[in-house]
């Protein structure tokens, strides 16, 4: 529920949410990945976020609750008709987003796509 710049959920941050550090954080605290690179990967992820945000209709809601319906309804169509259609488009492109993120962002029990 982050807008770009703040929670928009709560008008004060519950204490949680103030402890909370992704990944990609705890390695920057760790001197394990430079700062410079970790603003690179952010600024990776908010791209890839808002190619898919042009995909989705207004109304939508919450990409990831999004991207669990589509991939599911795209998996379950014969092969031949996965391909040259726009939702085919939005679940590569929220796949995407979700491997950039599981792969720099996420621990091993929040990653939501399958590895190779």
């Amino acid at each position: 529920m982050f807008d770009g710049r703040h929670c928009a959920v709560y008008a004060a941050r519950p204490e949680k949410c103030r402890r909370f550090r992704c990944e990609l954080l705890k390695k920057v605290d760790a001197n394990e990945v430079p700062l410079s690179e970790a603003i690179e990967r952010v600024a990776e992820a908010k791209t890839q976020l808002s190619q898919v945000k042009l995909l989705l209709p207004p109304e939508s809601g919450s990409v990831g609750k999004q991207w669990t319906v589509l991939f599911r309804e795209w998996q379950s169509r014969p092969p031949e008709q996965r391909t040259d259609d726009p939702q085919a488009r939005l679940v590569l492109h929220i796949t995407l987003l979700n491997r950039l993120l599981d792969r720099h962002f996420r621990n091993e029990k929040q990653r939501r796509v399958m590895e190779d």
